[in-house]
């Protein structure tokens, strides 16, 4: 599933030329369980990729570090490892293939692929089709053609992981 983002065309860059019981054996192990996730993150890494550079310029930092804290926490309730991969271009190559190419090459369930200069999002993974990608990838389309890049993000994760739960 590729979807074109022509209407994303703006004045950035990215505006796409883009019950617990309490108690101290309890906070232990909580704070055991904490450290231990927060060390398989590290370990993990991040979620998304930004190979054109211009994702930082346009979101931030935070919001960046946001995303990044929704996807690692979606692995950790699901074990569904999702992928952005923010690229200038597919080099030629259709963004799908490209996508499912990426995707081959991390340990990703699904991968997000915005390819910038061609203005193009292609979500690929385990129990996507196309009109489930074609779906994700609008509505990433919707809040960033109304200059909201993170909850474009955050509604690509969403409905990306939905679709994965088939």
């Amino acid at each position: 599933m590729t979807r074109t983002m022509a209407a994303m065309m703006g004045a950035t860059a990215l505006t796409m030329t883009l019950a617990g019981c309490s108690g101290e054996a309890d906070t232990a192990d909580t704070e055991g369980s904490e450290a231990a996730a927060s060390e398989e993150a590290a370990e993990h890494g991040d979620y998304i990729t930004d190979e054109s550079g211009q994702l930082a310029e346009e979101i931030g930092d935070e919001a960046i570090a946001n995303v990044n804290e929704r996807l690692a926490s979606k692995h950790e309730e699901s074990g569904r490892d999702i992928h952005f991969l923010i690229v200038d271009s597919t080099d030629g190559e259709d963004s799908d293939t490209a996508a499912a190419a990426a995707r081959s090459e991390t340990d990703a369930d699904a991968m997000i692929y915005i390819a910038v200069n061609q203005q193009e999002i292609a979500v690929v993974g385990e129990n996507i089709d196309t009109q489930e990608g074609e779906g994700a990838a609008n509505a990433i389309i919707t809040a960033f053609d109304n200059g909201n890049f993170e909850n474009g993000m955050m509604n690509g994760i969403m409905a990306t992981e939905m679709h994965m739960e088939d």
